[in-house]
């Protein structure tokens, strides 16, 4: 519940620095499908290191989603409060 941050501006995104481009590509596509999120991969800054994030536009969806699974201290990672 914890990697990961909630922008206003920009919506959740994904540590996945651990992940090559191609899976970040991969579960960013996964979750489209599955659940019709949109998202986007960005390059963090160190070398061969990818977030993703989940789009603003898919906030309301991602928050129907993940919301009944979040302990009530980690709804500010959605953007809500306790």
């Amino acid at each position: 519940m914890g990697d990961g941050t909630y922008y206003q501006d920009r919506g959740v995104r994904f540590s996945t620095n651990s992940f090559t481009l191609e899976e970040v590509k991969k579960l960013g596509a996964i979750m489209q499908v599955k659940y019709g999120l949109e998202t986007s991969q960005f390059k963090t800054g160190a070398i061969s290191k990818y977030g993703l994030y989940v789009q603003k536009k898919s906030m309301g969806r991602f928050k129907e989603l993940v919301k009944p699974h979040l302990h009530p201290t980690m709804r500010y990672k959605i953007g809500e409060e306790k």
